[in-house]
């Protein structure tokens, strides 16, 4: 019937694809013998996928009037004993244990219906008439403990592009890593207002793996994890144009629960700008960073994972004057430029945005900045002046400290440097509205919108335009 498909599988043929008429099938027996397979997903052509669920698989019934045959065979494969049975269309096939194949036949013609069991657990897979699909095991490694040095992952894996969960065992924050390349960066690190009571649960997405090997580590602090949980995107995937961040804590992404008040819950303009664009973001900043610092961590997992197409928001220079020198900045920001061009990834430079702490169109050293986009012929984003030019015209010469009150940390004793989240999301709209202006107004969603009232009553709407 073509209702029941039988599979005998192990972990050496990675997925299994299909294409029928009906809506239900079955796969019998184990799809793997890999103690670490979790699930099985079915994904469709059209990028849509389920899990799907272990069954008791029913006896079949008859696809028409007939003689069913139940015939088992001995360890050489020779028939051992047959039974034969009158059946109508649509009655069940009895079947017992044991190894056998269930025929039906009419007029000497035989059908397989199952095989080897009609009774047996497995795999039900109720999927769109007619649809291709494909189904693959999802991994699950439990007690993962401490990678701080580098632990390989038990399993066969294709090379593809994977999702890659992972729970973290504490809450102390650390940077992640996939076969060496960096996946994840400061995974919870909060903040006085912002409280991280468990491990995070972290997915990097579109991992690239290659060679069958998948190791994770864990440095920065935190090295302990619960779990990983790993997901290969079906054969035909067609990965999405992907946008990456790298910069400093004021584009990072910061974890725990706070009360979002404006002036509290402090957070990166990275962390927002996923819902002004089209396309997922990876963002990799960090804070603290400064341009060599990002060439050296965060920069190699870009690289690792970027294709042609994806676009690279550098911003940097703020923490450079603490811990670099303006010739190091300049020279390491321009090989950043030209290792991504060679890669056929868009890089854009963004300078750091104003804030009562620089409270002017210039913050820092974003006029070297300019210079190496000058220099490199590279596209800039001059947050530093669009964001100031904003808070000036609402707040003037800012007298009263507006700015930290709405756009910085009031709630965390006076921080006159680090976004509140309200200003994060104003932030990223106004980078957001860069990458449109330079022409990249494909991947920019102008449906959404942030809105709240400051501490003088002005509402104040993030959007791109």
């Amino acid at each position: 019937s073509d209702n029941y498909v039988s599979v005998d599988y192990t972990s050496a043929p990675f997925a299994i694809d299909g294409i029928t008429e009906s809506d239900t099938s079955y796969i019998s027996g184990e799809l793997t013998a890999d103690k670490s397979v979790s699930e099985y997903r079915i994904t469709y052509e059209d990028g849509t996928s389920e899990a799907i669920s272990v069954t008791d698989i029913p006896a079949a019934a008859a696809p028409r009037d007939g003689i069913v045959v139940t015939a088992w065979y001995d360890a050489d494969g020779n028939i051992a004993s047959t039974i034969t049975q009158n059946v109508n269309m649509g009655e069940p096939v009895p079947a017992s244990g044991g190894s056998k194949h269930v025929y039906i036949t009419k007029d000497m013609t035989f059908e397989e219906l199952t095989q080897p069991d009609a009774t047996m657990r497995g795999w039900e897979i109720k999927h769109k008439p007619g649809a291709k699909y494909e189904i693959a095991p999802v991994y699950t490694f439990t007690n993962i403990g401490d990678v701080k040095e580098p632990k390989t992952l038990d399993g066969v894996f294709e090379d593809g592009y994977y999702d890659i969960t992972f729970k973290k065992a504490e809450t102390g924050r650390g940077d992640i890593y996939v076969n060496g390349a960096m996946v994840g960066n400061n995974v919870d690190q909060a903040d006085a207002d912002r409280k991280v009571t468990d491990g995070a649960l972290y997915t990097a997405e579109d991992v690239k793996i290659t060679g069958g090997k998948i190791s994770v580590s864990m440095t920065d602090g935190s090295t302990m994890l619960d779990y990983v949980k790993v997901e290969k995107k079906p054969d035909g995937y067609e990965r999405p144009q992907r946008v990456y961040i790298i910069g400093d804590s004021l584009a990072c992404i910061y974890y725990g629960d706070f009360e979002k008040t404006v002036g509290g819950g402090r957070s990166g303009w990275g962390q927002q700008i996923g819902d002004f664009l089209n396309v997922p973001v990876t963002d990799l900043a960090n804070s603290g960073q400064y341009a060599a610092g990002l060439y050296r961590d965060a920069f190699p997992g870009v690289m690792a994972n970027a294709e042609a197409r994806d676009i690279l928001l550098i911003e940097c220079g703020y923490n450079d004057r603490s811990y670099s020198t303006r010739d190091e900045m300049r020279t390491t920001v321009k090989k950043m430029i030209d290792e991504c061009r060679a890669a056929g990834i868009i890089p854009i430079l963004v300078t750091p945005n104003a804030s009562q702490h620089d409270y002017k169109p210039s913050v820092v050293w974003s006029s070297y900045l300019k210079d190496v986009a000058i220099d490199k012929e590279c596209q800039l984003i001059d947050l530093s002046k669009e964001s100031y030019d904003f808070l000036y015209s609402l707040y003037g010469d800012n007298a009263d400290g507006v700015v930290t009150k709405n756009y910085n940390l009031t709630e965390v004793g006076g921080d006159t440097l680090h976004s509140s989240y309200a200003a994060a999301y104003k932030w990223a709209a106004m980078v957001a509205q860069g990458m449109k202006d330079l022409g990249y107004g494909d991947i920019v969603n102008t449906d959404y919108k942030y809105t709240f009232t400051d501490t003088l009553g002005n509402v104040i709407t993030a959007e791109v335009k």
